[in-house]
């Protein structure tokens, strides 16, 4: 089973790998057409310059955007790591680069070298190893004495307690050793 999961996770990284060698974008495919379907979204919005970085968005509720701290009160930027679609019209109206407000892990680059370390294939162990290498078993020996027989107990697990049925005590002994008189 180890082995068939090893060679999927070869192959998927092989494919994916030469998949990414294609794209041309910044971005991954994926991203780059999420942006496009938010950036389409908010065409007619108003967007009013509080100061340098900071813009008021007036959708049916006002949304403030931060561009120098990448915050946006829906807070959806703060959580996915690429732009709402509220900062995406800000970026734009402002004349920004779009690419620049991407974290780095949904960028191409950064997809590529994910998956630029392969995983090599493991040869038979049939096949003699290269070189005068042969690898024994390890020394063992038996140790000592009768083998342990008893499991060792958790922390949580407690004795049961023993309760007499003659006295009706939890005093460690049972009814045959019972002492208590009649």
């Amino acid at each position: 089973m180890i082995d068939t999961i090893r060679i999927k996770m070869m192959e998927m990284i092989s494919r994916r790998k030469l998949a990414s060698e294609k794209w041309s974008s910044v971005l991954c495919p994926v991203i780059e057409d999420e942006l496009k379907n938010l950036a389409a979204k908010g065409r007619h919005w108003r967007i009013c310059r509080a100061s340098e970085s900071i813009f008021e968005v007036h959708v049916d509720l006002s949304v403030m955007v931060n561009l120098d701290e990448r915050f946006c009160s829906c807070y959806q930027w703060q959580l996915l790591g690429f732009p709402c679609q509220h900062a995406i019209q800000v970026i734009q109206h402002s004349g920004l680069c779009l690419y620049n407000f991407v974290d780095e892990y949904y960028k191409a680059d950064f997809y590529r070298a994910t998956y630029a370390t392969p995983i090599f294939p493991i040869p038979d162990i049939e096949k003699p190893p290269p070189g005068d290498v042969f690898l024994l078993p390890p020394h063992t020996r038996k140790p000592p004495g009768r083998p342990p027989t008893k499991r060792f107990k958790s922390s949580s697990e407690t004795k049961r307690q023993v309760k007499c049925k003659r006295c009706g005590s939890c005093d460690r002994h049972n009814r045959r050793t019972c002492k208590v008189p009649i």
